[in-house]
């Protein structure tokens, strides 16, 4: 028996490909994510005069419908796991997404639905 099969590597330790390391993965991208958009509403605040303080607020206001714009990230993220063959971080991060989605989905359409039905007047 030679050394190498003794020698754990990154994909077979115990614990290092389950599905609660994407739900942790899929948290820090979407920190990174607003993170990343807070500082692109305050450039944009600096330079469009009527945007204003407004544009520091962009990133945690984009966290009301990160279903939709988080595949964004979450697509290269499931193909780059895959290819390194974490599938069951994958598989995590998969369905933390699509939970979320729908979630959001569903948040939005009875929001909709009930100011379709609502006078302004």
């Amino acid at each position: 028996m030679s050394s190498d099969q003794n020698t754990p590597t990154e994909q077979n330790m115990p614990g290092s490909d389950t599905m609660g390391r994407g739900f942790g993965l899929w948290v820090v991208a979407t920190i990174i994510a607003v993170v990343a958009l807070s500082i692109l509403g305050g450039i944009a605040a600096v330079f469009l005069r009527g945007l204003g303080a407004g544009g520091l607020s962009f990133g945690p206001i984009a966290l009301v419908q990160v279903g939709a714009w988080q595949w964004l990230y979450v697509i290269p993220l499931i193909i780059s796991l895959r290819r390194k063959q974490r599938f069951q971080v994958a598989k995590g991060l998969l369905i933390t997404a699509c939970v979320l989605f729908g979630v959001d989905v569903l948040c939005s359409g009875i929001v909709i639905y009930s100011l379709g039905h609502t006078s302004f007047r």
